[in-house]
């Protein structure tokens, strides 16, 4: 013996999730929800209702509760990912070679990356040198030229005319740099 079934189709959980069936045996009286692959708006769903002469049941103004917090709670999705996207992603690297004959390197050099959308930053802050580029090679790239220049910027200069900011980064790039032989 098999039961008639009215079934209505419904969007009420949307995007990632699938949209729900509603649907009442033609002997009985509630209304069940079901998971579906698609489906059609409450609206739709609650306009055949109306013009096939089915009462709407209790379940209609949950359902209607439900999927408005579903939107509220996809909208809270989409600007929490939206915020996401802005923040840059930070990561760390060493540098083993400044791509040059002169300094060489002989202890790597610890470098924080930075990238969002729009730039990329390189930066060594012991030292407070960086680099920007659009892209992290290029950062990578104007972070060694900079460290290059600060090297021997500091090494021409007489150690008694640096102020000691100058001499703690000039210390750090002794440890870490030497000149070639």
């Amino acid at each position: 013996m098999s039961t008639q079934m009215r079934i209505f189709k419904t969007d009420l959980i949307y995007e990632q999730f699938a949209p729900m069936y509603l649907y009442q045996a033609a002997s009985g009286s509630s209304w069940t929800v079901a998971s579906a692959e698609e489906g059609v708006s409450l609206m739709e769903a609650t306009d055949v209702m109306q013009a096939s002469g089915i009462e709407q049941h209790a379940i209609l103004p949950q359902l209607q509760v439900v999927q408005q917090k579903l939107r509220e709670v996809t909208e809270e999705i989409r600007q929490l990912r939206d915020e996401l996207s802005r923040r840059p992603l930070v990561s760390t690297i060493n540098l083993h070679d400044l791509g040059a004959d002169s300094p060489c390197v002989k202890l790597p050099i610890p470098v924080v990356l930075h990238e969002t959308e729009e730039e990329a930053l390189a930066r060594w802050p012991e030292t407070r040198a960086y680099g920007i580029g659009s892209t992290l090679a290029e950062a990578i790239s104007n972070l060694k030229q900079n460290i290059i220049m600060l090297f021997f910027d500091l090494k021409s200069r007489e150690p008694e005319l640096l102020g000691s900011f100058a001499v703690d980064t000039l210390r750090v790039l002794e440890t870490h740099l030497q000149l070639s032989r």
